[in-house]
Parts: C-alpha cells; sequence; structure tokens
C-alpha cells in the first residue's frame, strides 16, 4: 500500500505520457480552461486545482504533493529550480511538502509543455508535464493508467471520482468554496511575529484561510518566524510579498526596488518552496516608476477596499466595529498582524464574519473566483471587476 499510495503521487506529479508529446509537437500554446469537475479522492472532496487540456483534465503538482505528504509521511517531494528537476525520494521520515517554482512565465489560459525532468530515487523518469501560469499540471487519465488506480469521471455531474484503495486523514480535506456566495479576503501586514499564531490558531477553528503580507527580514533572521510562515502556508493561508525591509519604495532606486522584491521572495521560498505570486507596497507607496520595477518582477499589486485602520487606533473594539459595519462581498481587509489588539479583533472577527454568511478566502482564491486574472504591475483593491 506505501508504494501505492507514493507513486501515485508523482504519477500525479508528473503525467502526460502519451498525449503530452503528441501535444508538444503542435504548433503554438494549447488552451487550458479552468476545470469545473469536483474531485473526490477515497470519498473526501479535494480542492485540486485543475486545468482541462485538449479535453483531458490535468492536476497541480503542488496540490497533489501536499494532499500525499499528509497522507503519507514517508513521502517527499523537492523541486530543484538550478537544473529544473523534480526529485522525489521515498522512506524519509520527515513530514515533507512537494512544491514547483515557476520558471517560464506563460500567460493564463495558455499551456505549454514543460520540460520538468522526473527524479524517483534520482533516477530519471522521460515523462512530461504542461507548464500553466508558471507551474506543472499533469494527466489525471495517464497516471490513473500507469499507476493502476481506479478513476471514475461522471460528465453530466461534473464529478470525478478517485480511489487509491488508501485512507485519507480529516486534516487534508479541503475547504469547499462556492463562488455563488460571498467571500472576502482577510490581509495582515508586516508580520510574523507571536500576533499571527493567535490568528492561525483561529482561522484553523474555523477551517478558514487568510493571506499574509510579510516583510523579508523578519524571516531571514528568526527562526520562530519562519516557522510561523510555513505553518501558516501549510494550513492554506497564502504568504505574499510585502518587501524586504518595509522601505518607502518611491524614496529609493529602481536597483533597490528590485531589491527589495527578489530578497523577501528568496526569503519566502526557502521556506514554502514556491515565490509569492503578488506583492503589496509598504505604506502603499508607490508611482509610476515603481509600478513598472514591480511588474519587471512579474508581481501584480494587490492593495484594499477596506481599511479600520487597526494600525493607528490599536483598538481591538474599533477594529472590529469598523470591519463588520463596513464589510461588503468582494473586500479585500487590510490588518496588521504585528499589534495584540489586531490579533484580538481576528478572534472576533473571523467567527462573526463567517456566522454574517462570509466565506473566509485567500487573495488568489478571491481572484480566481471573481474572474480575474492578476497581471503584473496592475493594481488590485478588491475581487469587482
Amino acid at each position: 500500500m506505501f508504494k501505492k499510495v507514493v507513486l501515485f503521487t508523482f504519477c500525479l506529479l508528473f503525467i502526460s505520457v502519451t498525449n503530452i508529446f503528441s501535444y508538444a509537437s503542435e504548433p503554438g500554446d494549447l488552451r487550458a480552461v479552468r476545470s469545473d469537475y469536483d474531485i473526490f479522492v477515497n470519498g473526501s472532496r479535494i480542492n485540486f486545482r485543475a486545468y482541462d487540456i485538449n479535453n483531458e483534465t490535468h492536476l497541480n503538482l503542488f496540490d497533489i504533493a501536499q494532499v500525499f505528504s499528509e497522507t503519507n509521511k514517508q513521502f517527499a517531494a523537492r523541486w530543484s529550480d538550478r537544473n529544473g528537476t523534480l526529485n522525489i525520494t521515498t522512506g524519509v521520515s520527515h513530514s515533507a511538502i512537494g512544491f514547483i517554482t515557476p520558471r517560464n512565465g506563460v500567460n493564463a489560459g495558455s499551456a505549454k509543455p514543460s520540460d520538468t525532468k522526473l527524479l524517483l530515487n534520482k533516477k530519471e523518469i522521460d515523462i512530461t508535464g504542461f507548464t500553466v501560469s508558471g507551474s506543472v499540471y499533469f494527466n489525471l487519465r495517464e497516471t490513473a493508467r500507469i499507476m493502476d488506480f481506479n478513476i471514475e469521471k461522471y460528465p453530466t455531474e461534473k464529478i470525478i471520482k478517485i480511489d487509491t484503495y488508501e485512507p485519507f486523514s480529516e486534516n487534508i480535506i479541503k475547504r469547499i468554496i462556492d463562488p455563488t456566495k460571498p467571500m472576502i479576503a482577510l490581509t495582515f501586514d508586516d508580520g510574523p511575529s507571536h500576533v499571527t499564531v493567535t490568528i492561525l490558531d483561529e482561522l484553523e477553528k474555523h477551517n478558514a484561510v487568510a493571506t499574509f503580507y510579510v516583510v523579508g527580514n523578519r524571516i531571514t533572521r528568526n527562526e520562530t518566524h519562519r516557522a510561523i510562515v510555513l505553518r501558516a502556508f501549510t494550513a492554506g493561508n497564502e504568504i505574499a510579498n510585502h518587501s524586504h525591509s518595509h522601505r518607502f519604495l518611491t524614496r529609493i532606486s529602481d536597483e533597490a526596488i528590485r531589491s527589495e522584491m527578489i530578497n523577501v521572495n528568496k526569503a519566502i521560498e526557502s521556506i514554502i518552496g514556491i515565490p509569492p505570486t503578488h506583492m503589496r507596497p509598504p505604506y502603499a507607496d508607490m508611482d509610476r516608476r515603481v509600478r513598472n520595477v514591480i511588474a519587471e518582477q512579474g508581481l501584480p499589486i494587490v492593495l484594499w477596499s477596506l481599511d479600520p485602520s487597526d494600525w493607528q487606533t490599536r483598538n481591538a473594539e474599533k477594529t472590529f466595529d469598523r470591519v463588520m459595519e463596513n464589510v461588503k462581498d468582494k473586500d479585500i481587509i487590510l490588518l496588521h498582524d504585528m499589534w495584540e489588539p489586531t490579533g484580538e479583533a481576528a478572534v472576533r472577527l473571523i467567527p462573526a464574519l463567517i456566522e454574517k454568511g462570509f466565506q473566509l478566502v485567500t487573495v488568489s482564491e478571491l481572484m480566481h473566483h471573481s474572474g480575474i486574472t492578476m497581471q503584473p504591475g496592475t493594481v488590485y483593491n478588491s475581487g469587482v471587476r
């Protein structure tokens, strides 16, 4: 059984065997369309990111690896950006996170054959995948055929059922997001800190998530802060770029801005395995020059639509009241996980917002379910188009 779970993982990691070789010979990019199928693994619904490419379902490598590393602690997937290799090992006794680093940027909606190499216990396997928006996706049908696990697809019900004959623990069952219902993104700037832990405890209690805009030098010099970032990410929260040293970007040179972006990206990637996909400038300080430099780094800019001024009042009651009185569907809410009163407010806000009917999602999830494809250098304030 152990081999089946592990092999099923990387099979889901690599795929596109027959189809991908034929796809690679076709001129131009292929069209990748977000799959609208619900995917169940051993009876549990898993919120995989999935694309339909040439009418075949392809799953995201990171999602697959994360799910299976939770199922079996002796699985590890490690991405090496230096030589474009995904190295999978078995028999390791630590909890591992599978991940992939975006390399050759691809516009959302297009798919290119990936040149990713797959190593299984240091032995190369000759299989390719598709790259969509910088991440690799693999063909589910081919995976099932190669690994001999059961898969059933029900087009009329938009359901895919996978059976690996291995049980899943409850903690890997993903959240279900209903795009027809209200949703908001809680965002926290300037951390991590001990306050972040309080917020994470409450989010996990309610199976909710947020986006944390972290400052690079707070995680390069503090192992506790690095552990907090890893915990947040592993629980499904989003980790985003808030510069390396929280400087006013309009007051520094182009090269210094690049350094601020690159250094924090590297710091985050060293912890969670993937770099941030968007950023928020400190103090919202930017002009056309700053936006252009940020665009060069491939990063969209996310601000907010609701600011309760928690950083200014440092009053939990006022922060709570301002959010609850003004919140609306598709809002991005600005908070700061540096101040004790914000932590106290978050403990009240998270259940209160859910009780009010809001789904708490990450910024990327909010944009995806709002039909927005974020572009580098473009500023976004909410999920309203």
